[in-house]
């Protein structure tokens, strides 16, 4: 199915699978198009801005006709309200936060709430081109107004919010478990409450005349905090003055570094204030013990299938595991030493790798071990808060003739549906 043929069906079409793959086609169409803006270190041109909004309308408006093919009108989503169709979660506040699937940009979202009204490109900003002007000076009457604007007495800066928009995108991009299926909730308060269904109502038979037998589903809330995750990023002034590529290259240094440590959180966060707890230190989440040994074949991952499966849970979209693991598996032989094959249960599913993911995990009398998570990446919602701030160190690397950049954007990490993911744990090499 190529680009046209997947528009038409997201157009008209009323097949739940034919929709499906033209969803996907969609979305990595896209997804190559903003990769290769990117490669060329430019934004959208304002024709691609169109066509891409475009074509995440459609992309929305099809969610809308798979939910009514389910049974469910277009009254239960109205009002930014988000249901899922395996585990029902909403935003308690009619004007609370939409959720943004993975290879959804936020783009939409932001300027549904009034808060984007023109791409960067017709604006003549870039994240990188604002950091630059805060050292050197603006170039341009749209840095001027952006600075001007953003400014505080503490000699901050506000990013302008479709620049913020740019460095989520960028910085979504190269999250691990983005690309496995999380969910981005864009925060617009300090608290965002999200109530989420713990038990489902238990229908029963009943005899004629008889009464119906009265089951309530119980709900419970969970809530997302804006917690604060900064990064510094050192540049000399040479660099800022003379490098062809500086704006790409700052951007591109901001969105890796905290993709990394988002990746991390979301993962393995302690929990401890002011960090998020991840999945690996969530109740709830099952948690499969291999013994301390190394995989010799897939076993461990179809008991945790079943642990899923058990728990009513929708499949697992991703398998997120240490490079080493990953290594590790791609070598399993069989008894005549050819690759080990797949069960058929497993070929779909997607295998991640993150050196967030450690290898030095207290494992018995050992201090290598390391685990495999596994679950409906769709259950993990990201958090992030539509504010950005960056400070400028002009005096603490002044000796070496470098600015420092600290940039301060708040998030937090939570699960919609714990009983989504299982672990394998205490693996060794």
């Amino acid at each position: 199915m190529n680009i046209e043929q997947a528009r038409k069906v997201l157009r008209s079409s009323h097949d739940n699978a034919a929709i499906e793959e033209a969803q996907h086609v969609v979305t990595q169409y896209w997804r190559g198009v903003i990769h290769r803006a990117e490669q060329d270190g430019r934004d959208l041109t304002g024709e691609e801005d169109k066509t891409y909004h475009d074509d995440m309308f459609l992309h929305r408006k099809a969610d809308l006709n798979k939910l009514n093919m389910n049974g469910l009108s277009r009254t239960d989503i109205a009002g930014g309200t988000a249901i899922d169709l395996n585990h029902g979660y909403r935003f308690e506040d009619e004007d609370a936060s939409p959720i943004i699937r993975s290879g959804q940009s936020v783009v939409p979202f932001f300027r549904s709430k009034g808060l984007l009204e023109h791409n960067t490109a017709e604006r003549g900003l870039s994240f990188g081109g604002f950091c630059r002007a805060m050292v050197l000076g603006a170039r341009t009457d749209a840095e001027r107004r952006a600075l001007s604007e953003g400014s505080d007495s503490a000699g901050g800066y506000t990013v302008p919010t479709n620049l913020l928009a740019q460095l989520i995108d960028n910085m979504r991009n190269r999250t691990v478990v983005m690309r496995a299926g999380a969910v981005t909730v864009p925060l617009t308060t300090e608290k965002t409450h999200l109530a989420r269904l713990a038990s489902d109502p238990q229908a029963a038979w009943r005899s004629e005349n008889g009464s119906v037998a009265e089951s309530d589903p119980t709900f419970e809330r969970i809530e997302f905090t804006a917690r604060s995750l900064a990064v510094l990023v050192k540049v000399s002034r040479e660099l800022l003055e003379d490098s062809l590529n500086i704006e790409a290259s700052l951007i591109n240094a901001f969105a890796q570094s905290m993709a990394v440590e988002l990746d991390r959180v979301a993962l393995m966060g302690s929990g401890v204030a002011p960090e998020p707890a991840g999945i690996a230190n969530t109740s709830n989440v099952g948690d499969l013990d291999a013994g301390g040994a190394a995989l010799t074949n897939y076993d461990e991952f179809i008991d945790c299938i079943q642990w899923l499966e058990e728990q009513n849970a929708a499949a697992p979209t991703a398998a997120v595991m240490a490079p080493r693991t990953k290594a590790a598996l791609a070598k399993l032989k069989d008894l005549e030493n050819r690759p080990l094959v797949l069960p058929p249960s497993l070929s779909e599913l997607p295998f991640y790798s993150t050196n967030q993911i450690p290898i030095n995990e207290e494992s018995g009398t050992t201090d290598n071990g390391s685990r495999i998570i596994i679950g409906d990446f769709t259950q993990l919602f990201v958090g992030v808060r539509t504010q950005l701030q960056v400070n400028v160190l002009r005096e603490r690397f002044a000796d070496t003739h470098q600015y420092g950049f600290v940039a301060h954007l708040r998030a937090d990490v939570q699960l919609a549906h714990p009983e989504s993911f299982a672990m394998i744990t205490d693996i060794e090499p």
